[in-house]
């Protein structure tokens, strides 16, 4: 199986056969190599093919023409790129105003950040080596442009891994929301079960109060009816086992109140633990958004 260095040396004897130019272009859509790959061996064809033949020094006017093509060409790859950066820059700083509290660790999002200034970095060191090879070959300006696409492409991708960024935030933001709801319905309930907690408690001291008063006029009847003992022993019989039967429904709220309490309680647990989590939430996010913050922080600009 050929390499790729192979393939792209049989595609520049194809087109020197052909009668065509070699250039880094050529060879690069002839073979289907990487540009770098085309670009070297492209050159290292031609240095062999001027060695087997000295061609006469480039005329003057050719080469003014030359160089002014090149400062054209790199003036456009430089106001591409910062144009690009300006908008890479952007991206970030409305990421990060945007990034609110979230509920997972953002490493993985520190880990695209950083491979995205990585690749930040490759680019300018690409177009640093394609500036020294166009500098020190002007005549192929076929070769620049091909660079100068290269460079496009890598700006496509950069802002691809800047968009897929800005998805992932707004995906984190959702989720805060969600836990934000959940939190609300959760203080709603305890609001709903301590307010029905005091209603049944208020309606068992006034259930307890009529007894008492039931009881205190059988009392008073008995006293008044003195003189028919068996009467007022029947009754007071009848009192006592209605004062029973009151003090069991008593006994039976106090009992269902007591448990009412108790599920307060433990709602209230359940809400403080759940304060609890949501400060934790709270705090890693902040965490987060200064991590966010260091990340978009400007980095001082640079030439490509």
């Amino acid at each position: 199986m050929e390499t790729p260095i192979e393939r792209a040396r049989v595609a520049a004897e194809q087109l020197a056969a052909a009668g065509q130019a070699v250039t880094a272009r050529a060879v690069r859509q002839a073979s289907g190599v990487k540009m770098a790959v085309a670009v070297d061996v492209a050159r290292q064809w031609n240095e062999a093919r001027g060695q087997e033949v000295e061609a006469p020094p480039v005329p003057e006017a050719v080469l003014l023409r030359i160089e002014g093509v090149w400062r054209e060409a790199y003036s456009l790859a430089q106001d591409e790129f910062e144009a690009e950066r300006t908008g890479w820059a952007a991206k970030i700083a409305t990421a990060a105003r945007e990034l609110g509290e979230v509920t997972a660790d953002l490493d993985d999002m520190e880990e695209k950040a950083k491979k995205a200034g990585q690749a930040v970095d490759e680019a300018r060191t690409r177009i640093a080596q394609a500036e020294a090879q166009a500098t020190a070959a002007a005549g192929d300006v076929d070769r620049v442009t091909g660079e100068l696409r290269a460079v496009q492409e890598q700006a496509a991708t950069e802002r691809t891994r800047a968009d897929r960024a800005e998805a992932s935030v707004d995906a984190i933001t959702a989720e805060v929301e969600r836990i934000r709801a959940e939190l609300h319905a959760v203080q709603e309930q305890a609001t709903a079960e301590r307010t029905r907690a005091e209603t049944e408690r208020a309606e068992q001291a006034a259930q307890i109060a009529t007894v008492t008063r039931e009881l205190g006029e059988a009392q008073a009847q008995a006293a008044a009816a003195a003189g028919d003992v068996d009467r007022v022993t029947g009754e007071l019989r009848a009192v006592q086992e209605q004062a029973a039967t009151e003090r069991t429904r008593a006994d039976r709220a106090e009992a269902r109140a007591d448990a009412i309490t108790a599920e307060v309680e433990r709602i209230r647990a359940e809400l403080h633990a759940t304060q609890e989590q949501a400060a934790t939430e709270r705090t890693r996010a902040d965490r987060a958004e200064a991590r966010a913050d260091a990340i978009a922080a400007p980095r001082g600009k640079s030439k490509p």
